[in-house]
């Protein structure tokens, strides 16, 4: 398949930028005690059914949380999440 030069270094431009993990500095922003044990949990491989469980609370409660983490930590997925408090620690 061809594409005209343009179109091509749009297209990794873009999965350039995509692939660059975001550089946070400075502390971590506040979360609650709920958040950081179900975080906690998250760092320990734990799934949101697991997480329930063990908290005795339901799935869709811990969905809640999970996706307030993620947005006050400014990330997508669980797992950056885990890995943006494990750098924060190391820091």
């Amino acid at each position: 398949m061809h594409c005209a030069p343009h179109i091509a270094a749009a297209m990794f431009a873009r999965l350039a930028g995509l692939l660059q993990q975001p550089c946070f500095h400075g502390p971590l922003p506040a979360l609650s005690s709920r958040e950081s044990e179900i975080l906690a949990l998250v760092e320990q491989g734990r799934s949101n059914k697991e997480i329930a469980r063990q908290l005795a609370i339901s799935v869709a409660t811990v969905k809640n949380h999970m996706h307030n983490i993620l947005q006050k930590l400014q990330v997508g997925r669980r797992g950056q999440a885990a890995a943006r408090v494990r750098r924060s620690r190391a820091a």
